[in-house]
């Protein structure tokens, strides 16, 4: 496996305003592939992203940046196996926790197994903790973040016979708090997607399907420290829709992001937006579209909450649209859409995104992932944008926009009732022994 070159800022865009703790930009970077989801300290503005080697997603490290974009330091672990970081966080003390898990039958220490390190607020690694279960064949994460108890929640699911998409919450000395998810037999599949924290719950979105339920939106809630409360929510079978994200406000309600092939204007996918409150009981959901093209599907990837309890998220519409960005109320109104795209006349500019967090300091939305711009592959990318959507323009060969042809739609297929209260409430208690992890190279840290 290739090993990390150092990490460099290849380019810094000003877009022309500060607020708070620090500018907005736009921030390219070479050596780093930005494959992990991101998250932002709320205390001073940093922003720490999950990094994987370069054009690939094997390797497990992070790349730490201040408010302005500067590198501040990175790290990455590189061993003979495949190893893929799903992301990096902070907790409340500002040590950062990177997460991901390590793939393949190895052999012990490293066959199949989550793992989490753990570094200082400036980043020096500290230790490395691993988690595995009972369950056969290969155990993926997909997401992992930080609870009020500073515990590590992740989102995972064994790629066994029959999977199982379960919800870990375990501390960061190791010890398990608990494991829950949907129990899946006789051929039936539940996969994790995404996982969130509000202040006394946690969350997880994915597909909860089996045989007979070709796609499907599921979400569950569970108590920060136990399965207490468990309970468990999913769409119908038809029309096929798809659970993607979730995020969670101060409230402690869910917002569940996905795509659904319900569609009166074209047999197309639309995004899909539902609120729960505490209860997992919805309180609204909206579905949008490109009112211009509607043969264009609209996969939404990534959500968000800010302070205030609004929710964004990210999508990119198929078939030649653009990227777009877009904030909606805590009532379900639409407050604006921005569209990312290449500047005209200029080179193409494409944007994976793998995360969007809100900055309470100066009512920033950090996207982070990465892409190409003006015809280069620059494999690492954070844009810091203000939340009111107030910044328009041309940005070197980046182009933001207003997207005025979102339709919004706040009802859905009556026919299969989506959002009804269709629930599963099945503990996985699947036994977790503990891991660990040495990689076969040292790490190399920046200061």
């Amino acid at each position: 496996m290739p090993r990390l070159a150092s990490i460099t800022a290849h380019s810094l865009v000003g877009l022309g305003i500060t607020r708070g703790s620090g500018p907005y930009w736009l921030g390219l970077y070479n050596n780093a592939y930005f494959y992990g989801s991101g998250d932002v300290n709320l205390s001073n503005g940093d922003i720490v992203v999950g990094v994987t080697s370069n054009g690939t997603v094997d390797g497990f490290g992070f790349a730490l940046l201040n408010s302005a974009g500067a590198i501040k330091a990175y790290d990455f672990l590189d061993s003979s196996y495949q190893d893929n970081c799903n992301g990096a966080a902070f907790d409340s003390t500002g040590k950062i926790i990177v997460h991901g898990f390590t793939y393949g039958n190895y052999g012990a220490p490293f066959d199949n197994q989550y793992r989490a390190h753990i570094y200082s607020s400036s980043g020096v690694l500290s230790s490395q903790i691993g988690r595995s279960t009972a369950l056969s064949g290969n155990q993926i994460s997909n997401d992992a973040v930080i609870d009020a108890n500073d515990n590590i929640v992740m989102a995972s699911y064994a790629a066994s016979g029959d999977y199982l998409g379960s919800l870990m919450c375990f501390t960061q000395a190791n010890s398990v708090n608990y494991t829950a998810g949907w129990t899946s037999a006789g051929g039936s599949t539940a996969y994790s997607r995404k996982c969130a924290t509000s202040p006394n719950l946690n969350w997880m979105v994915g597909v909860p399907k089996n045989s007979s339920e070709i796609a499907q939106l599921g979400v569950f809630k569970t108590s920060l420290t136990s399965t207490s409360g468990f309970d468990s929510w999913r769409t119908n079978t038809s029309p096929a829709t798809n659970g993607t994200a979730i995020a969670a406000d101060s409230n402690d309600n869910g917002y569940a992001l996905g795509y659904t092939q319900y569609n009166p204007n074209a047999d197309t996918y639309d995004c899909l937006v539902i609120k729960f409150n505490s209860s997992l009981t919805p309180q609204w959901w909206r579905r949008y579209w490109n009112t211009a093209d509607t043969s264009q599907n609209l996969f939404a990837d990534c959500c968000c909450c800010d302070a205030s309890g609004n929710f964004y998220f990210t999508g990119a519409f198929n078939g030649g649209g653009p990227r777009v960005v877009a904030k909606v109320n805590s009532s379900g109104t639409l407050q604006w859409v921005r569209s990312f795209t290449n500047k005209s006349a200029s080179g193409a500019f494409s944007f994976t995104v793998r995360s969007i967090t809100a900055d309470t300091n100066d009512d920033s939305l950090v996207i982070s992932g990465y892409g190409s711009y003006n015809g280069q592959s620059y494999t690492g990318m954070i844009i810091r944008y203000p939340q009111d959507g107030s910044k328009l323009g041309d940005f070197e060969h980046l182009s933001i926009t207003n997207f005025t042809t979102m339709g919004v739609a706040t009802t859905v297929d009556p026919s299969t009732s989506i959002g009804t209260t269709s629930r599963t409430s099945t503990t996985n208690t699947g036994t977790m022994t503990t891991a660990s992890y040495t990689p076969t190279t040292a790490s190399s840290i920046k200061i």
